[in-house]
């Protein structure tokens, strides 16, 4: 007889693959549930989707890998600007609060190779404002994000999606990413969706 077991494990929905149509990595994430379920099973029988693997490899100097690709990303579903859907946002950009920075742990960051970065951010206002990100002190973007038409039906903000690379060194391997609003008007907002971080990083345990 088989036994399946059902594990429930809050976080950790969040998760990058391998595209191999596109030859990038694509981050996923659910948006409507913050749990994962785990299928395990007991007696005898292999899980579905379960294979035997060969124990060791028997060719001779097989490939040894020494590092890896790596990622990081900030993303807070936290402001829901048009009251409805499944369109949340993160901070908030204006007049008074203009700038934020933001610091992530990039532990074991081969200095060799650049930091790639994808940014998400939304203009919610009627004016053209502008978006600099600054990584340690150093530009990495400086762009201008279109106003949305007002006359348009439920048009909460137009969507400004970016790349950008550094190849400079870290400090202690830490990104500090510091993003700066440049509103027209004072009523300007800004919103920040999320933002990517991928580098590459030594395949070895890390020391926290």
């Amino acid at each position: 007889m088989t036994v399946v077991y059902i594990i429930l494990r809050k976080g950790a929905i969040d998760f990058w693959d391998y595209d191999t149509t596109g030859g990038t990595y694509q981050r996923y994430f659910h948006p409507y549930s913050n749990q994962n379920y785990y299928w395990i099973t007991s007696g005898g029988t292999p899980g579905r989707g379960w294979q035997n693997q060969q124990a060791s490899l028997s060719v001779q100097s097989p490939y040894v890998q020494t590092s890896t690709q790596a990622f990081a990303q900030w993303d807070k579903d936290e402001i829901n600007i048009g009251q409805t859907g499944r369109e949340y946002y993160g901070d908030n950009f204006s007049q008074s609060t203009a700038s934020r920075s933001y610091i992530t742990e990039l532990n074991g960051r081969i200095n060799a190779y650049p930091v790639n970065y994808n940014f998400r951010f939304i203009n919610a206002s009627p004016d053209n404002c502008g978006i600099e990100i600054q990584e340690s002190s150093t530009p990495i973007v400086n762009t201008i994000i279109d106003g949305y038409v007002s006359s348009d039906d439920y048009l909460y903000g137009i969507n400004w999606t970016g790349s950008a690379s550094y190849t400079g060194s870290l400090t202690s391997n830490r990104s500090v990413l510091n993003f700066t609003f440049i509103p027209t008007s004072a009523s300007d907002q800004g919103y920040l969706d999320y933002f990517e971080i991928l580098y590459q990083q030594q395949l070895a345990a890390v020391k926290r």
